[in-house]
């Protein structure tokens, strides 16, 4: 049994909102954020899933290349992403 389990899910108040948002941690960064925890739960199993029909493995070995991209959807936004998925097959 490990010491502590961490948690990929994480909030934050947003400082100019006040509102809480919700992201998921990924070895491809932050991903995010979503208005509820359930949101981001969902979100995070869907990415997890999109990267195993892709055959990506987060960039661990030469098979894995990334066939997924982060860019940031707004720059004013820090911390917003989107994620594109390039069928590579």
């Amino acid at each position: 049994m490990a010491l502590f389990e961490a948690s990929r899910i994480f909030s934050h108040r947003n400082c100019e909102t006040g509102r809480i948002e919700w992201f998921f941690h990924a070895r491809e960064g932050v991903i995010g954020p979503y208005e509820s925890v359930d949101k981001a739960t969902q979100m995070m199993v869907d990415f997890i899933e999109t990267c195993k029909k892709l055959g990506s493995d987060g960039g661990r070995s030469e098979k894995g290349k990334p066939q997924l991209s982060l860019e940031q959807e707004d720059s004013s936004q820090q911390g917003v992403w989107k994620i594109e998925f390039n069928d590579w097959h």
